[in-house]
């Protein structure tokens, strides 16, 4: 048998109770109005790209997630039962439990009860929609290359037939396309490609993959985000690695612990001056470090529990804290979630991080299987955010960022159910 071969996926709707046939359709509607959300912000693409400190859109952000999460919530409703609810995903629920636990010690109690409810609407949308498919992954696969290769070609044509001001903006050169910078249409673009990297087809749907890739390396070019595409090559990389048979990762696990040593003992710091000199960026990292260094200082003032789950960044807190720009978060995503949680907060989310990615590739190893190319494209792209794009922009947490959107989609898909995307190595001949 050969894993690889295109395999048919059949309905992708497992078959819904009498009642929620409608339901099941509105879900899928509801996960198609937030990916619109999470990648445009609602923006018409010939409409400028307005640079402001407010928060505009909160208004219809709200109206969006809380309309998901109340579909989802009918959905499980008429449709699931816990048996197939809970297998796999209890990191994931306990992390929004203490989300919402954290209001009783929140600096803004308001501010984390609000936000967390929105966190529980994202989790109760996506749980139905991936227990209302058989393949949860290779359905997560299709609507993200189909989302984010859209977004990529119609980036591209804007910024061939419309004013400079629709697709880019004055303060960071690059294309923004369809969003409002460039370093988030480049996270977009860079998850596309990686997670198409692990669909197999051929026919029409071949050639529509082949195109979307086409689309998201131009659009990643076009970015100019040395971020995201360091973290996009960094996932490529790992993909191949994971596709690798056990033994052969084992083998690449002994060459890389050496060199990830002779990295400590260098500095990290001295390399990565070394590299932003070579791509002709400023030491600071756009004002990161600045940022960074006020941030700590907050950080070690509640160290445990944080200031409680989206509390920190209020309104204004950016320019209190640097004075010169106003910033809605650390660019740095696990400061942020110790701003939020401390250190059970980052325990918790670890703990998310590790169950799709480290457990998976442990397990495989353990029993002598390789990684199917759907499971090895969607761990590398997990570990590339987590692991790269995570250390110069702050996405754990948010679901109003596609990154995260994206990787809480996989933490609720790759569950105990996917087991059969991993075949043993000596079945494929």
């Amino acid at each position: 048998m050969n894993e690889d071969a295109p395999q048919p996926v059949g309905p992708l709707l497992a078959e819904p109770a009498p009642s929620g046939g409608m339901v099941t359709l509105a879900v899928q509607c509801a996960v198609g109005i937030w990916l619109l959300q999470v990648i445009t912000g609602f923006r018409l693409p010939w409409s400028p790209i307005v640079v402001t400190d407010g928060d505009s859109g909160a208004a219809v952000r709200q109206l969006v997630f809380t309309g998901g999460g109340l579909i989802g919530t009918l959905w499980l409703f008429l449709n699931a039962r816990l048996a197939h609810v809970l297998p796999g995903r209890g990191p994931v629920f306990v992390l929004v439990a203490w989300t919402m636990l954290s209001a009783v010690y929140s600096i803004e109690p308001d501010l984390t009860i609000k936000r967390s409810i929105i966190l529980a609407f994202c989790v109760t949308m996506l749980v139905a929609i991936v227990t209302s498919v058989r393949d949860p992954l290779a359905v997560l696969a299709r609507w993200v290359t189909a989302a984010t290769g859209l977004a990529a070609w119609i980036s591209i044509a804007v910024s061939i037939v419309l004013p400079a001001n629709c697709w880019s903006i004055a303060e960071r050169p690059g294309l923004a396309g369809v969003t409002g910078h460039p370093n988030q249409l480049g996270s977009i673009v860079g998850i596309g490609l990686l997670v198409s990297l692990g669909i197999h087809a051929r026919g029409l749907e071949g050639m529509l993959v082949l195109v979307a890739q086409v689309g998201l390396v131009l659009a990643l070019v076009m970015t100019k985000s040395m971020t995201c595409l360091s973290f996009t090559i960094i996932g490529v990389a790992l993909f191949l690695v994971l596709r690798a048979r056990p033994k052969s990762l084992m083998t690449a696990a002994v060459i890389a612990a050496p060199v990830i040593a002779a990295a400590a003992c260098l500095g990290f710091m001295a390399i990565r001056d070394g590299l932003l000199s070579a791509a002709g960026k400023d030491a600071s990292l756009s004002g990161r470090t600045e940022l960074w260094h006020v941030v700590l200082q907050q950080i070690s003032e509640r160290p445990i529990l944080g200031t409680g789950f989206g509390a920190f960044w209020r309104e204004g807190r950016g320019r209190e804290l640097v004075g010169n720009w106003n910033p809605r978060q650390s660019h740095e995503a696990y400061f942020d979630v110790m701003l939020d949680l401390g250190l059970v907060g980052l325990c918790l989310v670890a703990a998310v991080i590790g169950s799709v990615t480290v457990a998976p590739v442990l397990a495989s190893v353990a029993r002598g299987v390789r990684l199917s190319r759907q499971s090895a494209a969607t761990i590398a792209m997990v570990l590339g955010l987590c692991g790269s794009y995570g250390l110069g922009e702050s996405f754990l947490l948010k679901t109003d960022k596609f990154p995260f959107f994206v990787v809480l989609w996989v933490a609720l898909a790759f569950s105990a159910r996917v087991t059969s995307l991993d075949t043993p190595v000596e079945s494929r001949q």
